[in-house]
């Protein structure tokens, strides 16, 4: 067997267009580089003094020991990476081992220089949950390994260290039963959360994953990179041979195909079953936190409460509340079973479909909708209202093949709880997971393998 070659973007698409820019390298320009849009990338322009750590395959990170004295002794001094897992705004995730124990695969997650109070907050977060770890439910929130910081040309990075796990939007098709079980073992996560004090904050389905497979723990390197196939390399070079290049990567990379990896080490072990972990901590925050903390808030699916104030009230941010994390869980409920977002309106015009999952028009609201000129042409009635729930209905019967009518009608109507626009109507998340939906779960584990993965 050969090793698969480091290829590039222009190896796989050949009419690709090349276009060099002028500028200065802080902005990420003067480089040649593919500015095909590409989502599976970061931009360039996030690679500058502040911001993104660059890291290449092959590079070991090391902890800044100055800054860690609490670190315990026996921890890994270094981590090398083997492929990239994904990024964001805020950081970089990549698939590495630790130099004292290659055998365990980790996820190292490098945050960027100006996020280190999202750090911070994802790392206290998690050690509370761990604290109490004792308690059954903390097992699906993801653990903190390690953490240090790290010493760049870009500035201070904070690094968390944790388990691998696979994003549940790159999931293989599954069954309803199995979206049920994982979305359950999701709520007792944030229940535990709850319980701990601390509030999720961006609760969405790129949050929210699965465990790989056992038999991924105990392969052999080339085991787990074989099936995720070549490395998707877009190459960055400076326009002048002679400019310093510290702040950047030598090339973009894009994520591995890390769901092909756990297909294939999932068809090894038919009786295992995943459970689920939640991740991505850096929005939570204590219910103690003075409320004028409001740096960084994260929506990726803003509950009705954050649209109006934004729309509504002059760019106003509220904070995440508990209240906030079970309509976050419900909207994202909602699409996996359905394929189906809450909203298909863009801008302030969302507001329309939260409100319809209600069929009345909040009284707050109505000020606002009389005399804005675009909203107060859309009526919200308990007709259109019947209308929208039986559309999602139908679309949960489409998705999911076999499905149970009546567990649907059950689902709808815990949806309808959870996605009340009246935050003070909604359930806590305990009496989520005892409502009659999640009562009548079957657990995977006693039905064997799902067939749909």
């Amino acid at each position: 067997m050969s090793v698969q070659p480091i290829t590039t973007d222009s190896e796989t698409a050949q009419e690709d267009e090349v276009i060099s820019s002028s500028g200065s390298e802080s902005e990420g320009e003067g480089f040649i580089y593919n500015q095909l849009e590409d989502n599976e990338k970061e931009p360039l322009e996030l690679y500058r003094p502040g911001y993104l750590h660059p890291v290449v395959v092959g590079d070991i990170i090391r902890p800044d020991s100055s800054r860690c004295p609490n670190r315990p002794a026996n921890s890994p001094t270094g981590y090398r990476i083997l492929h990239k897992l994904g990024h964001g705004g805020e950081a970089t995730v990549w698939l590495a081992q630790g130099l004292e124990t290659p055998e365990r695969l980790v996820s190292l997650k490098v945050y960027s220089a100006h996020c280190h109070t999202a750090a911070e907050r994802e790392a206290r977060a998690l050690r509370a949950s761990a604290a109490t770890s004792n308690v059954p439910w903390s097992k699906h929130v993801l653990s903190l390994i390690d953490s240090f910081t790290i010493r760049g040309p870009n500035g201070i990075h904070h690094t968390h260290i944790s388990d691998v796990v696979l994003p549940m939007i790159q999931a293989p098709q599954l069954s309803a039963c199995t979206k049920k079980d994982l979305l359950r073992g999701v709520a007792r996560g944030l229940a535990h959360l709850h319980r701990c004090g601390f509030i999720h904050g961006d609760v969405h389905i790129g949050n929210v994953g699965c465990t790989m497979p056992p038999r991924f723990a105990s392969a052999t390197i080339w085991e787990v990179m074989e099936p995720m196939g070549r490395y998707n390399v877009m190459m960055v070079l400076p326009v002048d041979p002679t400019q310093k290049r510290n702040s950047f990567p030598a090339y973009l990379l894009g994520p591995c195909a890390l769901s092909y990896c756990y297909r294939t080490h999932r068809g090894k072990d038919p009786s295992w079953c995943p459970e689920a972990r939640i991740f991505d901590l850096g929005n939570a925050r204590h219910v103690r936190d003075e409320d004028n903390v409001a740096e960084d808030v994260r929506w990726a699916c803003p509950p009705p409460e954050a649209a109006f104030a934004h729309y509504a009230l002059d760019g106003r941010e509220i904070l995440p509340t508990t209240a906030s994390d079970v309509w976050c869980l419900g909207a994202m409920i909602a699409i996996i079973f359905s394929n189906m977002p809450i909203s298909e309106r863009n801008g302030k015009t969302s507001m329309v479909d939260f409100a319809l999952l209600g069929g009345v028009l909040p009284p707050a609201w109505c000020q606002f909708w009389e005399t804005d000129p675009q909203l107060r042409t859309i009526a919200v009635t308990p007709t259109k209202s019947a209308q929208k729930w039986h559309k999602l209905h139908e679309s949960i019967l489409q998705e999911n093949p076999g499905v149970d009518g009546a567990d649907v009608d059950r689902l709808i109507s815990l949806l309808r709880r959870m996605l009340a626009v009246d935050s003070a109507a909604r359930p806590s998340m305990e009496e989520v997971l005892a409502d009659p939906w999640f009562a009548a779960t079957r657990s995977v584990a006693t039905e064997g393998a799902d067939p749909a993965m």
